[in-house]
């Protein structure tokens, strides 16, 4: 049992508790069922490690090789030797983005940062939206580069928030004029707000029939997360066009259910969600 884990089927939502939130939006053409999404989200609150990968949409499972690989790995080696051993395993023709960290609170808080390509992380004042950090676009790519980044270590208080973003965020950013996001970024602090606020933002760009790529997004609470019990990890995304095809068509309740009762339902298969289990 999982009483932490919630999922919302047709906002392809996850939440655990109040620390950690996550979305997948995919882009205007996934209707047709021509494409896959490649963005792909691992949540795993058992290790505090969160990862976002976006890869193409010729290959759109490869982002999903990448963090399956990255989560059943560290069942049996720790962060970031599963990292490595996932990247160097990743084969050349299967390209994407990665952003990860690993949340440590011992000795002293910090978020060990690891990041490739033009996805994005953001460390910044939940209070303020001052962004703290953020890492810089590279050409890192797994499947391209045959070793990992180097780590970077940055600092936490209290007040810290994490965000981690497919590019397609910078479209709903851009498009509705919020270049700088720190309104949206305040508003993590809410999590139906700022879901709302993204889901509004993507709405009026289709109204105008503007192209936005996929959107994934973690949101994380650092400190929220001692509150949570350790459960399975999250998977989600990454997935095939007949996969997006079924998702698109499918009638699913915008309601927040249990995973244990989404399981029995069907819904995470429908949502392109899996899960990895806690060893036994």
């Amino acid at each position: 049992m999982n009483p932490t884990i919630q999922v919302n089927p047709a906002l392809r939502a996850v939440r655990f508790g109040n620390a950690v939130t996550a979305a997948l939006i995919g882009s205007w053409d996934k209707n047709n069922g021509m494409f896959g999404n490649g963005d792909c989200l691992l949540v795993d609150v058992r290790h505090r490690v969160f990862a976002l990968s976006d890869a193409s949409e010729r290959s759109p499972q490869a982002s999903r090789r990448l963090l399956q690989a990255i989560a059943t790995g560290m069942c049996t080696a720790p962060w970031p030797e599963c990292l490595h051993s996932a990247w160097c395993s990743q084969p050349y023709v299967q390209k994407a983005t990665f952003v990860g960290i690993q949340l440590r609170m011992d000795p002293r808080p910090e978020a060990v940062v690891f990041s490739g390509g033009d996805s994005t992380l953001l460390i910044f004042d939940g209070r303020t939206g001052k962004i703290l950090y953020r890492n810089p676009v590279n050409m890192h790519f797994v499947g391209r580069m045959s070793a990992a980044p180097s780590p970077v270590r940055v600092p936490l208080t209290p007040e810290s928030r994490i965000l981690l973003a497919s590019d397609g965020l910078t479209d709903v950013f851009d498009r509705n004029g919020d270049g700088h996001p720190q309104q949206f970024l305040r508003s993590m602090n809410h999590p139906q707000s700022w879901l709302a606020w993204l889901l509004d933002g993507v709405r009026r760009l289709r109204h105008e029939a503007f192209l936005h790529d996929d959107i994934a997004v973690i949101h994380i609470d650092p400190f929220a997360l001692k509150d949570t019990t350790p459960c399975d990890g999250i998977l989600l995304g990454g997935t095939t066009a007949s996969e997006e095809k079924t998702f698109v068509h499918t009638a699913l309740p915008n309601e927040w259910f249990s995973i244990d009762r989404a399981v029995c339902t069907g819904y995470l298969k429908t949502m392109g969600l899996l899960t990895i289990p806690l060893p036994e």
